[in-house]
């Protein structure tokens, strides 16, 4: 029985919602760095966060990417991506 709990659990966390899976990522970006982005300017693929927002923002948010990343591992735990590109 354990065994299938935990199976369910990692299915669960593969088929996890996009929009669930951004709003604490963009929270933390704002709360990090008060920018602001919306849903269609991030794009996570396997553990990786992509940026799509201008350049300026993109650099701003390259400079702040540890506190970025330190902020994301604490609210969202192991499901929280590696790296910002």
């Amino acid at each position: 029985m354990n065994n299938l709990q935990h199976l369910l659990e990692k299915f669960a966390k593969l088929v996890q919602s996009p929009a669930l899976v951004k709003k604490p990522i963009l929270a933390s970006i704002h709360n990090v760095s008060r920018i602001q982005l919306e849903e269609g300017d991030i794009n996570l693929k396997e553990s990786i966060l992509y940026i799509t927002a201008s350049p300026s923002i993109r650099n701003e948010l390259y400079m702040r990417k540890r506190s970025i990343l330190k902020d994301l591992e604490r609210t969202m735990g192991e499901n929280c991506p590696r790296d910002i590109r």
